[in-house]
């Protein structure tokens, strides 16, 4: 028996990213810039209270507190931005073996009829290419 959600093959974090990505397709634009807007709300917040511990606790200025706060979140922007651009070959490689193993298994299991009738399908697609391109 097949299960639609197998949570103990599928892993919480890839789920998470699913529903994750689910909710950005299906959200209204309003209100995904209501969430922009309370989140960088949050993250000025943030900043404003380090800029305070920055000023009070260290006795630095207000420009020099700003300063540090820019190139800090900077900083972690570029080191999350890098983490993310690494990850991205190996993703798409794991949906590329993952692709191909699919497309194995689904010739393996198709009959006879389908599978000539797949190869004629490519035949003639590659035709009317070929036409195409040499009229």
């Amino acid at each position: 028996m097949i299960k639609l959600f197998d949570l103990s093959r599928l892993g919480w974090q890839r789920l998470s990213a699913w529903v994750l990505t689910v909710i950005l397709l299906l959200m209204p634009f309003e209100l995904m810039h209501a969430v922009a807007v309370i989140a960088h709300t949050f993250y000025e917040i943030l900043a404003l209270g380090c800029e305070s511990v920055l000023m009070h606790g260290l006795g630095l200025s207000k420009f020099h507190a700003q300063l540090i706060v820019f190139y800090s979140t900077l900083l972690f922007g570029l080191m999350l931005l890098m983490a993310v651009v690494r990850r991205i070959p190996e993703l798409c490689r794991l949906a590329w073996q993952r692709c191909c193993e699919q497309c194995r298994n689904s010739w393996r299991q198709a009959n006879v009829w389908r599978k000539v009738e797949l190869v004629l399908l490519q035949m003639a697609g590659m035709l009317t290419m070929l036409l195409l391109v040499l009229n």
